[in-house]
């Protein structure tokens, strides 16, 4: 998708054939879009009259209003606009209608299916910003400084270091999980934190905002449908599932923890019994062996804080 919007960039002259080709083949540890305005492949003016020929309309000002503190504008952290290069500028309760200013168009049809996928009554509006007003819109409302991190992305790049380090350990559950699910994500609980860290970026969010997933800690195992507990999820549990996590709606999502573990995993799809992830969590409990043919209840949402 972004490959073949470069491509149409080259055709309209916004960017030479040999900087297209050099974003292209360079390896993508910011957009390629951002990363071509950083080293000056790409003149965000040039960029700016190519989509409004795409028929988008372009902000130039970056005004004065300041954010009202909606739930929904709490959707976009600094990891979802430096993932997708996309920030709000504005919310219209009365219609249910959210205005985004963009920098690569190649990511809306995500964002919108995104947007959609947790907030299904909302429309979405889409404004192209130039990089210089996305930069101080997006530092003034969101304190994230793009220009810092694509410098820190560059410097790691140019260090050879990975942005993560993730080497389970022998007795580490992750690898038993890893054979018993479609996907297995691990977290850690750092003061009174959970950290998720993906290839490009490390999310923290407080442990007191993610409920049902602090009842699943608390009693070690707990099972749910993304579908039906979408409902009593919490805004930071929506986005840290759905938007982080890729977590579709018709999942099947277990959490779970080995007690005095700071550690959990959350697995996704699970193809197993119940028996044999308590066996994970607890193998002095192995001999215990409940009836393998039964498998791991699925809770509804109604039934998650009732347990």
């Amino acid at each position: 998708m972004v490959r073949n919007l470069i491509l149409k960039m080259v055709s309209k002259g916004v960017i030479s054939s040999d900087n297209a080709n050099r974003l292209v083949n360079m390896k993508q540890d910011i957009d390629p879009i951002w990363k071509g305005i950083t080293r000056g492949y790409i003149d965000e003016k040039k960029l700016a009259r190519f989509f409004e020929e795409e028929g988008y309309p372009v902000i130039y000002d970056e005004g004065t209003v300041a954010f009202q503190r909606d739930d929904i504008f709490k959707f976009f952290t600094p990891d979802i606009i430096a993932r997708h290069l996309v920030f709000p500028l504005s919310y219209k309760k009365e219609n249910r209608d959210i205005i985004l200013g963009f920098l690569n168009a190649a990511h809306l049809d995500t964002v919108r299916a995104m947007i959609q996928h947790i907030f299904p009554d909302l429309t979405t509006t889409y404004f192209h910003v130039p990089y210089t007003v996305f930069r101080r819109v997006v530092y003034k409302n969101f304190l994230f400084d793009m220009s810092k991190y694509a410098s820190m992305k560059a410097s790691l790049a140019a260090a050879g270091r990975p942005t993560i380090e993730i080497a389970p350990g022998p007795a580490d559950p992750l690898n038993a999980f890893s054979q018993m699910a479609e996907r297995v994500i691990r977290f850690s609980i750092e003061n009174n934190s959970v950290v998720f860290r993906d290839e490009a970026t490390i999310n923290r969010f407080p442990l007191a905002s993610l409920p049902t997933i602090r009842e699943g800690l608390q009693k070690r195992y707990l099972e749910l449908s993304a579908d039906k507990a979408v409902k009593v999820l919490s805004p930071t549990e929506k986005i840290l599932l759905f938007t982080n996590m890729g977590v579709k709606r018709d999942d099947r999502l277990v959490i779970a923890t080995r007690e005095g573990d700071a550690r959990f995993f959350i697995l996704v799809n699970p193809h197993v019994s119940l028996y044999d992830i308590v066996r994970v969590l607890e193998p002095d409990q192995a001999e215990q062996k409940p009836d393998t043919s039964r498998p791991a209840r699925e809770l509804d949402a109604d039934e998650i804080f009732k347990m």
